[in-house]
């Protein structure tokens, strides 16, 4: 394993990312006794949302967007980093202040300590092979300082520019590396993530 690791590093190092397929079982029975699949990840997200607006307080309605977002953050965003917190899409709301569409399809996201507080998700983040890919990639002591489920919504919700992640969590030197774990599966069709190989070498195009 430490050969793979070592080649791993090497493509991550070069080219600012890294793809490992079939790195989460996609279903329940095909787990192992001590993993979380993404079917249970995806039906916790649910399982969330729904609960959600079960208790929902009706003057919360904290949208996320990475357009000028240092100009729309609140307190309930910036204090969210030890707690998990509920943001809706752009355009989720009619003009009126109601729901323009249906509940499950109206949040953008949830974070941003789902690796502390949920049971699902702090089990997945506590299975052996998180922290040992990232070692492997060359983290010396790593630890996880936030998590997030983000939705992408059809046919609503705000575009993501063209960014690198450490301007997300910049810290000096750089230290953090996003690791993206897709809970189903994705295409040139249906939202997959794109990369500029080499652009962790260039300076940053904006910081948010």
């Amino acid at each position: 394993m430490q050969e793979k690791y070592a080649e791993w590093r090497e493509f991550y190092e070069k080219n600012g990312y890294l793809v490992i397929p079939n790195f989460i079982p996609t279903q329940s029975e095909k787990r192992g006794e001590n993993e979380v699949s993404t079917d249970e990840m995806k039906l916790q997200a649910q399982k969330l949302v729904e609960n959600f607006f079960s208790e929902e307080d009706p003057k919360q309605r904290e949208v996320f967007t990475t357009s000028a977002q240092a100009n729309k953050t609140t307190e309930y965003f910036i204090n969210s980093g030890d707690k998990v917190r509920f943001f809706f899409e752009e355009d989720a709301f009619d003009k009126n202040g109601e729901l323009a569409v249906e509940k499950l399809k109206s949040i953008n996201k949830i974070g941003h300590a789902l690796h502390e507080l949920d049971p699902v998700f702090k089990k997945f983040s506590g299975e052996s092979k998180v922290p040992e890919l990232a070692k492997g990639l060359g983290c010396k002591d790593p630890i996880i300082v936030q998590s997030m489920v983000i939705f992408k919504q059809p046919k609503i919700g705000g575009t993501v520019d063209i960014h690198q992640d450490s301007t997300f969590m910049n810290s000096k030197p750089l230290s953090c590396i996003a690791f993206w774990f897709p809970l189903e599966d994705v295409t040139l069709n249906n939202g997959c993530l794109w990369v500029v190989p080499g652009s962790h070498k260039s300076k940053f195009l904006i910081i948010f």
